[in-house]
């Protein structure tokens, strides 16, 4: 199952479907995404979703007069998906970050790639790289998503994320390897915890408070 930030391109049955579904007010955000083949991005499941669906937002860029992104929650049928992929890896959006980011950016996906690491990004920054359509503003964070595959791999990736937060505001979610998914600060704010914690998870269905230990329990290789 595709889970959340997941990246799926529409035939066009896919497109004409959401086009015959959705307000009128969206209609000229969609056709443009038709038109330009721009993936939609997989969300967290509606509760009431049915069988053969699949819940996507799209994201449209901030308005020129308040800033705000809508975001259009839409629903598609599997079956007019005829392309996914996992989100961008950093590495292929850093030349459309700002210029006084991208010496930052470049020195976070070195340092994650000789480790190891795999950093991938969502929100504003994946958006412009894959749009060419101005989203990040002066206030945006860059999303990143690390997805370890031990426990290892998450300290070192924390490590990093956190001494890099510093520089750039580094925002962004762990990926744990059921799906589920924690803001990385909030896991590197009790991983240094003797006592057991419980953070925020969500999945691709909802949102649960989950033992950190519970969740590590998931990662192979060396502990820290």
């Amino acid at each position: 199952m595709f889970g959340r930030h997941r990246l799926v391109w529409l035939e066009g049955d896919g497109w004409r479907h959401l086009l015959s579904t959705v307000p009128d007010q969206w209609s000229a955000s969609i056709e443009r995404w038709y038109r330009s083949d721009w993936p939609l991005v997989v969300r967290r499941q509606d509760a009431d979703i049915r069988s053969g669906e699949l819940s996507v937002g799209l994201a449209q860029p901030p308005d020129p007069a308040d800033g705000i992104k809508k975001r259009l929650p839409l629903r598609v049928p599997f079956s007019h998906v005829y392309r996914s992929a996992a989100p961008l890896q950093l590495r292929a959006a850093i030349a459309c970050a700002p210029d006084h980011w991208r010496p930052q950016l470049e020195a976070l996906a070195a340092e994650a790639e000789a480790a190891g690491i795999t950093l991938r990004v969502f929100g504003s920054l994946a958006l412009q790289a894959m749009t060419g359509v101005p989203y990040l503003t002066p206030g945006s964070d860059i999303d990143v998503l690390l997805q370890p595959d031990s426990r290892r791999q998450l300290a070192d990736g924390i490590r990093l994320l956190s001494r890099f937060g510093s520089r750039v505001p580094l925002d962004g979610e762990v990926v744990f390897p059921c799906g589920e998914a924690v803001a990385w600060k909030e896991w590197a704010a009790v991983s240094d915890s003797a006592v057991r914690s419980r953070v925020l998870a969500k999945s691709r269905m909802n949102v649960r408070l989950a033992s950190t230990e519970e969740l590590l329990m998931q990662l192979g290789g060396d502990h820290d």
